[in-house]
């Protein structure tokens, strides 16, 4: 499996870009609705008019740890930007939508980044977008057993971006 990642101002901020055969108002609710993210992703709850969601990644587990996503920018149907976490810890995701037609391209880029985390990071967004890519076109998703086997051969390969 080779990497589709790009790493850019000076290793802080990653790329991937995927492209889907929907139009783009479907592709924003594969990443804005809660019952179809929970397919691909996590389930969020909340209120979005509030400013943010929590979000909780075992969408079978009633009782999952959830994490507070801020909601820097929702722009409908284009623009998604998050930001989670706290201090060296903080994760911030723009989703940039343009549509064409029945295509949709799909532009995801995290900021301020730990070069160091990227060999675990670079293969899980890998991961993350096949699977959304997948649900978007309504085939079988990538599972945590291909994750392991096939995605995080790429680490290698991630870390080598940074060295």
């Amino acid at each position: 499996m080779d990497l589709t990642g790009t790493l850019a101002d000076d290793t802080r901020t990653l790329t991937l870009v995927r492209q889907v055969d929907i139009p783009i108002e479907q592709a924003w609710a594969w990443l804005t609705s809660p019952d179809r993210l929970a397919m691909w992703y996590g389930r969020w709850s909340g209120y979005p008019s509030r400013g943010h969601v929590m979000v909780s990644m075992d969408t079978d587990t009633p009782d999952a740890m959830q994490l507070r996503h801020d909601i820097l920018a929702l722009e409908k149907p284009s623009l998604l930007s998050v930001r989670t976490g706290e201090d060296e810890q903080e994760c911030l995701v723009t989703v940039r939508l343009r549509g064409r037609m029945n295509c949709t391209q799909i532009e995801f880029s995290q900021t301020n980044l730990d070069a160091e985390a990227l060999p675990s990071l670079g293969p899980a967004w890998e991961w993350y977008l096949d699977r959304f890519v997948a649900a978007c076109a309504g085939v079988s998703l990538p599972t945590m057993d291909e994750f392991e086997s096939d995605y995080m051969s790429m680490a290698t390969d991630y870390l080598e971006l940074v060295h």
